[in-house]
């Protein structure tokens, strides 16, 4: 079962967005793994405004753990211009 936070994090990444590292409250998690990219839609397209602007949301699945600690899965959801936003995190 997922648990929703919806923090926003500073999240470095590679030059295609791949993130590799970012940072939540107090730890910075290292992606461990390979992360996978998907979207998901925002809601019924016709609800949308322009000023809205894409129909899709960009998710990265990413297995991550802090220095010393163990891996747990997480959504982070990636706004747009270079905000991020940790969606979920798995159980």
């Amino acid at each position: 079962m997922p648990i929703q936070h919806n923090a926003v994090v500073d999240v470095e990444h590679s030059g295609d967005g791949e993130p590799f590292s970012f940072r939540w409250g107090h730890d910075r998690y290292f992606v461990i793994g390979m992360p996978m990219r998907f979207y998901r839609r925002r809601g019924p397209w016709w609800h949308l405004t322009r000023i809205e602007g894409r129909v899709d949301v960009e998710i990265w699945r990413v297995e991550a753990a802090p220095e010393g600690g163990e891996g747990r899965s997480f959504d982070l959801r990636r706004e747009s211009g270079e905000q991020w936003t940790l969606e979920l995190e798995w159980e």
